[in-house]
């Protein structure tokens, strides 16, 4: 079906679409705590930001690109779309990756806690050596309400990994989230060239899981990792810029 024959049969029962935003509604105190944020960090060069390894988890919206997602709105006033999730917790810094953490998105909502706190395991494993080397000495996460845990502060402290906390409601200060960008868009391309619809079996679910994989070591192999730790010093500047408001990132 076009998008004009679409849009003219949404209409014509009262339907209405646009596209979801992206940038979350910031108050006053939000752009206080943010401003305080990129005025604490302001002075850090690039080679401290090398240091932090970044981490944040997405939903994909199979059969959708959730990058550009569109909504229906019913008369009632309430916005909903049709889709299958899964949850992506991934991790990066300047060097490498960390690890991908890929699993079914749970109706209950209890995922968002549980896949990261599955990835800070994998990735104790993955980097032993926290703070040594060329390691990562700095461990970011914001604010979201399924990461105010006490066990995720817990398994860090444990571990000796120093937190950077996040403010809340920032996700334009987070290079995570232009990453999701990149892999999520490369995930579709090789999604659309498949030949099956819905996943309904744990066959093409680990189809989907295999190619979120495959794209994630393609962005290490082009080290397009260095390039979004190295905005980290522009973002906070943007922010001061903005008195805390959103920035174009």
């Amino acid at each position: 079906m076009a998008f004009t024959t679409a849009r003219i049969s949404y209409e014509g029962v009262k339907l209405f679409s646009r596209y979801k935003s992206h940038k979350p509604d910031l108050t006053p105190e939000d752009k206080k705590a943010r401003l305080e944020w990129a005025h604490t960090y302001k002075s850090w060069t690039e080679e401290d930001w090398r240091k932090v390894l970044f981490s944040d988890e997405c939903r994909v919206h199979i059969e959708f690109d959730s990058t550009r997602q569109r909504l229906i709105n019913a008369p009632e006033g309430t916005w909903y779309t049709k889709c299958i999730k899964i949850m992506v917790w991934g991790s990066f810094y300047y060097g490498d990756n960390g690890p991908l953490i890929v699993e079914e998105k749970k109706e209950d909502g209890s995922d968002g806690y549980a896949i990261m706190f599955d990835g800070l395991c994998q990735m104790l494993d993955q980097i032993p050596q926290f703070g040594s080397g060329n390691s990562p000495d700095l461990f970011m996460y914001d604010e979201a309400p399924c990461h105010k845990t006490e066990a995720l502060p817990d398994l860090l402290e444990k571990h000796n990994i120093p937190m950077l906390k996040w403010p809340s409601r920032s996700p334009d200060l987070n290079p995570v989230e232009d990453m999701w960008v990149e892999l999520i868009g490369r995930f579709f391309q090789s999604y659309h060239q498949l030949d099956f619809k819905l996943p309904k079996s744990y066959t093409e679910f680990e189809a989907c899981e295999a190619m979120l994989y495959g794209r994630w070591d393609e962005l290490r192999c082009e080290g397009y990792f260095r390039s979004l730790t190295e905005s980290m010093p522009k973002r906070c500047q943007a922010v001061i810029d903005a008195e805390g408001g959103h920035t174009r990132y």
